[in-house]
């Protein structure tokens, strides 16, 4: 079975939405196993990277638990605890479909004294800086400086690296993709700045304009820092959403560990 192409939703993401659709109509019961990831991948004309992505999707929304060397199952409402998540990588994703993107520069350079900290590096190290802007309909909205150790230098200067781009696909995920890393917690703070010097001009503002700072931090599922981005959103053409959605979670422990970074 082929999924329906849509420009509208990445693959992972759709597929991610088909199965959750099969999962709420009983063809995948509470506590079945799903099929394995390469049948899936073969099912439905996919890579193994999209059917991980979709996995982690459902996983996130709660909807099924990864039990290594048993496999992927739906989980149970009644064998879970619950605890609140704030949006995710989904929505951030969207943003490519509805935008186009161009890089102004992309070079290797010395790592900053206010990056060692966040991505994890000793000084002095050499670092790979890209800057992107993203439009709609010809009008510049967001700024992007992406920063990644200098392991990814090879792929990020590669042809395959910039065709992924060409598809409108996340800088992080065209990472992961070509490295075959799965992503596993994002850090964000947000905060408001205003417009100046560089950043103005390339969004085309006057200084002093009101911005939109997202800081992000991208680890994979080992916790090692793949990826530190921070992105300037223009607040007169962009409004940025942080959905509250239950998750499900089966670890007593986990629910304590939350309640006292919580209170």
């Amino acid at each position: 079975m082929k999924i329906p192409q849509s420009d509208f939703a990445p693959l992972y993401l759709q597929l991610a939405n088909l199965l959750e659709q099969r999962i709420k109509t009983g063809e995948f019961p509470l506590q079945s196993q799903l099929p394995t990831e390469i049948l899936l991948a073969k099912d439905f004309g996919v890579s193994l990277i999209t059917v991980r992505g979709a996995m982690k999707v459902l996983m996130n929304k709660g909807l099924v638990e990864r039990f290594p060397g048993k496999g992927t199952f739906v989980i149970s409402p009644s064998e879970s605890l619950t605890m609140w998540g704030l949006g995710s990588l989904n929505e951030l994703d969207l943003t490519t479909v509805k935008s186009d993107m161009s890089t102004l520069f992309s070079k290797i350079i010395n790592l900053p004294v206010w990056l060692q900290k966040p991505m994890e590096l000793a000084v002095p190290s050499k670092i790979n800086w890209m800057r992107n802007v993203r439009s709609k309909h010809g009008e510049r909205f967001m700024l992007s400086d992406v920063y990644h150790p200098p392991v990814f230098s090879p792929i990020i200067r590669s042809k395959k690296f910039s065709n992924l781009l060409s598809e409108r696909k996340l800088v992080i995920l065209a990472i992961c993709d070509l490295e075959g890393i799965q992503l596993g917690e994002i850090r964000q703070s947000l905060t408001a700045t205003l417009a100046k010097g560089e950043i103005a001009v390339a969004l085309n503002i006057d200084e002093g304009i009101p911005l939109l700072l997202i800081d992000r931090i991208f680890l994979d599922t080992h916790g090692r820092v793949i990826q530190f981005g921070r992105t300037h959103y223009r607040v007169d053409h962009y409004g940025y959403e942080l959905n509250l959605r239950l998750y499900e979670e089966k670890s007593k422990i986990r629910k304590k560990t939350i309640h006292k970074k919580l209170f």
